[in-house]
């Protein structure tokens, strides 16, 4: 006997008579795992250099030296010092950096065309 073939990612739906559109397909197994989740389905409450980069859009080397200069808080973990940042930290971060974008006049650091 042969297991069924896994349902697609996307499902075409009619919106038209000549075009299809695709919408996410119900995952077949509700209680999976969620993609970049930590354990059962949880978000990871630490985050790795690259995974704090790729959040903010940003090189790992900028990550650094946010970390360096303490803008951004992080632990050493381990033997070879592998630093992690909390999820609420990056959240805080991002909150203090949102803060400090309103309360800076934003002519001050705009580029011109000279």
């Amino acid at each position: 006997m042969s297991t069924p073939p896994p349902e697609p990612l996307t499902k075409p739906t009619a919106d038209t008579a000549d075009t299809a559109a695709t919408e996410p397909a119900t995952p077949a197994n509700p209680d999976a795992p969620v993609a970049g989740a930590g354990p059962a389905g949880r978000a990871q409450r630490f985050l790795t250099v690259p995974q704090v980069a790729d959040e903010l859009n940003v090189s790992t080397a900028q990550v650094y030296a946010l970390l360096r200069d303490r803008s951004l808080l992080a632990i050493k973990v381990g033997g070879r010092g592998q630093w992690r940042v909390e999820r609420d930290k990056l959240e805080d971060y991002i909150t203090r950096a949102y803060a400090d974008a309103a309360a800076t006049d934003p002519t001050d650091e705009l580029p011109t065309d000279s």
